[in-house]
């Protein structure tokens, strides 16, 4: 797949269950929900399918902690965090459930080797 990064592979080994199932007539917004970002410095986009998935810019430093690798490092957000952005970009959706409680995906979308491609994903189960 073109869009993801070879960095993004380090993320398999920190999850064990991927909860999305979609079938292949089912309208995007009927199975996720734009998820909000979850530090104030990020800056949410506005863009055609904000229902569906935000996208969101995000302070370099925060781009730089959220990758894999430096999550299993233990990286820390410098304090305070320089507010310089253009280097990554996050996506957030949250699963529609019956039971209500949502996981939600996010990914991390960073240039390499002159394409936007994503780099780090999380699942956050609630």
């Amino acid at each position: 797949m073109g869009c993801v990064s070879e960095r993004s592979y380090a993320c398999l080994a920190q999850d064990s269950d991927n909860p999305a199932d979609f079938d292949r007539g089912t309208r995007l917004e009927a199975i996720v929900s734009a998820a909000e970002p979850l530090h104030p410095a990020i800056r949410l986009m506005d863009h055609p399918f904000a229902r569906a998935f935000a996208l969101s810019s995000l302070p370099n430093a925060l781009a730089d902690a959220a990758e894999c690798a430096a999550r299993a490092r233990g990286s820390t957000l410098p304090d305070p965090m320089p507010l310089e952005y253009g280097e990554g970009f996050g996506m957030t959706v949250r699963f529609k459930t019956r039971s209500g409680d949502a996981p939600t995906l996010r990914l991390l979308w960073r240039k390499e080797n002159s394409a936007w491609r994503i780099t780090s994903y999380g699942v956050e189960l609630p």
